[in-house]
Parts: C-alpha cells; sequence; structure tokens
C-alpha cells in the first residue's frame, strides 16, 4: 500500500478531523464524514490522508473552512486548473506530506463517470447515517455500513473506469493505487453489512442495480442483490 497510509500520517490526518470536527460542533453544524475515515470506524485498519466531508449545503463550504484553514495552518496550493485549494504540509519520515479536506455540500454528488444518468447522491447520508462519538469529543455523522460501500463501490468504479482512459503513467497509477485502498475498504466493511435490503433499495432507487453487481463480480463479492 502507498506511504501516504503510514501510521505517522494517517495519525496526523485523525487528529486534524478531531479538531475540524470540534470546530463546527462549537458552531452548532455536525458533519457528514465519508471515505476512508468513515470506512476506518467499521474496520479499524488503515487510516486516510485526506479527510471527505459533506455539509448540508454547498454555500457553507467556503464560509466555514477558509476562516479554519486560516486557524489550523493551512496554505494555499495551486492547482494546474489555476484554482486554489488548501492543505496543511507536515513532515514524516523526512518528507513532506500534505493533509487535504475534501468537501461538498449534500447536493452535489457527481455521476457515475461511464454514465451521467446514474448516482448514488450524497441525499442518501440523510436517511442512512450514524453518529460517531470522536475521543476528543468532537462527533460527526458516518454512512451507515450498506451506504458506505455502496459509495466506496462507486468510487472504486469510478477510479478504475478513468485509469483505463488515461495515458499518463502517474496519473494512472495514482488512480490504481487510489483504486487498491478502495478495494481495502470494501472487503473490510462488506461483513458489516446488517441489512442487505438496503443496499439493494439504495440500489434500484437510484437504477444503478446492474453497475454495482458488476463491480461487486469484479471485486470478488459473492452478494447477489
Amino acid at each position: 500500500m502507498s506511504p501516504d497510509y503510514e501510521d505517522e500520517i494517517t495519525t496526523c490526518s485523525f487528529q486534524e478531523l478531531e479538531r475540524l470536527a470540534y470546530y463546527s460542533n462549537r458552531q452548532s453544524l455536525t458533519l457528514h464524514l465519508i471515505g476512508g475515515w468513515a470506512c476506518w470506524y467499521y474496520h479499524k485498519g488503515l487510516g486516510s490522508r485526506d479527510i471527505d466531508i459533506i455539509f448540508p449545503y454547498k454555500a457553507l463550504v467556503d464560509r466555514f473552512l477558509i476562516p479554519y484553514y486560516r486557524q489550523n495552518g493551512f496554505g494555499e496550493e495551486k492547482t494546474t486548473f489555476a484554482d486554489t485549494r488548501y492543505v496543511k504540509r507536515v513532515e514524516v519520515n523526512n518528507r513532506n506530506c500534505v493533509i487535504r479536506i475534501d468537501a461538498a455540500g449534500i447536493d452535489d454528488g457527481r455521476p457515475f463517470h461511464e454514465d451521467e444518468t446514474r448516482n448514488i447522491p450524497y441525499t442518501e447520508l440523510k436517511n442512512y447515517s450514524i453518529e460517531w462519538n470522536l475521543p476528543n469529543g468532537g462527533i460527526v455523522n458516518i454512512p451507515r455500513a450498506e451506504l458506505l460501500l455502496l459509495q466506496k463501490t462507486k468510487a472504486y468504479r469510478d477510479r478504475d473506469f478513468e485509469s483505463r482512459k488515461t495515458i499518463d503513467k502517474l496519473s494512472f497509477d495514482s488512480l490504481q493505487e487510489k483504486c487498491k485502498k478502495d478495494r481495502y475498504d470494501i472487503h473490510g466493511i462488506v461483513d458489516r453489512i446488517e441489512n442487505w435490503d438496503i443496499v439493494r433499495e439504495i440500489c434500484i432507487r437510484n437504477r444503478c442495480l446492474d453497475l454495482i453487481q458488476d463491480a461487486f463480480g469484479e471485486l470478488g463479492i459473492s452478494h447477489t442483490l
């Protein structure tokens, strides 16, 4: 697995997650946490470098995060598209690493990369979430395992799709490394599913049963939806 998941890096990321949750709670806001750290809640294996959060509406993202960045040691990083994003630089084992917060509004969920008419929208979080009480007293909402399995399977399928299109080796390697982590997380939470009917219902409601079932086959998940 990538050095990005070394304990020293993921420990820094988790501490940032705790700060972020506590900061949001003090403003009467409980964020939705998805991605690698939500998976860690279930499997307690590898953590994450990035922190993936969902806000109740898009207009709140910058209004909330920019003051947080300025108060907590994040600096600007220019992207290839001349956009600006914020990262926190940390030194781990004599190399420079970055921690990122990836944020979106609950209505922002992107469709499947291979089919823009289908999606597993973030709005499903409104019905399928539980609370996670962090060690420092902060609270975040995370998806139920049934929804998280689908979110991670979609992420895996999207990255695998993009890797097959790219001709740039660095991009290919990066996407494949992320696919590897997706597979790790998926297999780490599949045994935590309590109700497979919920998995099926979400797929049917969002017209993606065939895409998910096909991905399950590639991932070696034998359960038939």
